[in-house]
């Protein structure tokens, strides 16, 4: 004899069960909305580069688990967590500046589009120019040395 009440359908509501695969409507009730795809993208964000989809998996995984309710909680308490995680993992915090290019002035005439071409010739012997500068290239399909310029 058991004690207790029986399951009903409410409490069994996203457990999956192998003899009794989700309905389409059980799965919309587990599918997360738009604010916690949202929040669990900006937790994953914070993460290195090359941690980010393995925790991105992981997450996915455990929010597909969790009644649509409860999802968005636990998005926020990942979101709450991702600094903690991201030193675990050992990286430094993401910076928000843009990362210093260095310009090589030598390529600023090709950049005016003045290049300097000189004439080579290709393996199979098809004349091309080519810029010494920068390496733009173009066949001269017949048109003279002059109008290379």
């Amino acid at each position: 004899m058991t004690t207790g009440r029986s399951p009903s359908s409410e409490d069994q509501r996203g457990l999956a069960h192998p003899k009794h695969p989700l309905t389409m409507r059980e799965r919309r009730h587990l599918a997360p909305s738009w604010t916690t795809k949202t929040v669990v993208s900006l937790s994953v964000a914070q993460l290195p580069q090359v941690e980010r989809q393995r925790y991105a998996l992981e997450f996915w995984a455990e929010i597909h688990e969790i009644r649509r309710g409860e999802q968005l909680r636990y998005a926020l308490a990942l979101l709450m967590h991702a600094p903690s995680l991201r030193a675990a993992v050992g990286a430094r915090p993401p910076t928000l500046e843009a990362p210093v290019r260095r310009i090589d002035w030598g390529h600023a005439r090709c950049w005016l589009t003045i290049h300097h071409y000189m004439e080579f010739r290709s393996p199979d012997g098809e004349p091309y120019v080519e810029c010494s500068r920068c390496g733009k290239y173009r066949h001269s399909q017949g048109v003279s040395p002059a109008a290379w310029v």
